[in-house]
């Protein structure tokens, strides 16, 4: 616990207001709610490194609903058909059956 607590405190400096003396400043890309596109990007870089399977499994999960809505129109846009309907029946001709004869099953 020890050797923990020492890395801590060598690797994780204090949060504090001032920067470090040789730190750059942060960029200017951030949402109106206050939450860096930076520090996004850096999380999600680090989940897709430490948890490659659990990341990708999310990524491919949120891409279904949106290829829902999104693939038609452009199956459309390159002329997709649906194909025609395949019949579940034989047709009935619209006349009095005749009966079999020649292969005397009588």
């Amino acid at each position: 616990m020890r050797v923990m607590l020492g890395l801590r405190k060598q690797y994780f400096p204090p949060f504090t207001n001032n920067p470090a003396p040789n730190s750059r400043p942060l960029q200017e890309t951030h949402c109106q709610h206050g939450i860096y596109l930076s520090t996004i990007q850096a999380n999600l870089s680090l989940s897709s490194h430490e948890n490659p399977v659990i990341f990708y499994s999310i990524v491919i999960g949120a891409v279904g609903p949106v290829m829902v809505v999104a693939v038609p129109p452009i199956r459309s846009y390159f002329g997709y058909r649906p194909s025609e309907i395949v019949p579940t029946s034989y047709p009935v001709p619209n006349r009095p059956r005749r009966p079999v004869q020649g292969y005397e099953d009588e």
